[in-house]
């Protein structure tokens, strides 16, 4: 597991792999499994569907209880302990933080499909690990928060696209916008999504 900072402005965007997650298994159960409840009107995504009934608990429980322990949490850790040190804070430690599961989904975006922009509400972090990702399936797109003229002062990119990788998988604030580009490819785009809160802040 690695995790780093890849983009920064005023908030970070962390990057993390893991090879401790059954891939094969959870996309055997997608294509295969008759009783997923796909809920195809999602508001932000636009050709595609979502897996969020309780039957997806009973399928990803333990490779999400293990993608929790070794590699959520030990993501947002390093996340919050290089913000911390960045602050204004005087203590030498971050405080003990409890890091909670709130949300998962299933997200699959066959050819022509795409997400608008959107964020997570009632959430502190949120984040997205590649199952499937074929070249050209739809970037993972964030718009530079620099809209006031800050930008003619100081060199800012106006945006930022992460091309996504099976096995690899983003962190974020959950208030972020974000959207997914057009999937071009002749195949589907299957990610999990997940939204964090955390306690004792």
């Amino acid at each position: 597991m690695s995790a780093e900072t890849v983009y920064e402005f005023r908030c970070k965007i962390a990057q993390f792999t893991t090879h401790e997650f059954d891939v094969v298994k959870i996309l055997n159960a997608v294509y295969h499994d008759a009783n997923w409840d796909k809920d195809i009107e999602n508001r932000s995504m636009q050709g595609g569907y979502q897996i969020r009934n309780a039957h997806l608990t009973d399928i990803c429980n333990i490779e999400m209880e293990k993608f929790m322990v070794e590699v959520v949490t030990g993501t947002v850790e390093q996340y919050l302990a290089s913000e911390y040190a960045r602050g204004t804070h005087q203590w030498t430690a971050l405080p003990p933080v409890s890091i909670d599961l709130v949300s998962y989904w299933i997200n699959v975006m066959p050819p022509g499909a795409w997400h608008t922009m959107h964020t997570h509400p009632n959430a502190n972090l949120s984040g997205v690990f590649f199952l499937q990702a074929p070249e050209g399936c739809g970037d993972l797109f964030f718009p530079s928060p620099y809209t006031t003229g800050i930008e003619t002062i100081i060199q800012t990119l106006p945006e930022f696209m992460f091309k996504p990788h099976v096995r690899e998988g983003y962190l974020w604030p959950s208030s972020l916008p974000h959207s997914v580009a057009r999937n071009e490819s002749d195949e589907d785009r299957v990610s999990i999504s997940f939204n964090l809160k955390l306690k004792n802040l």
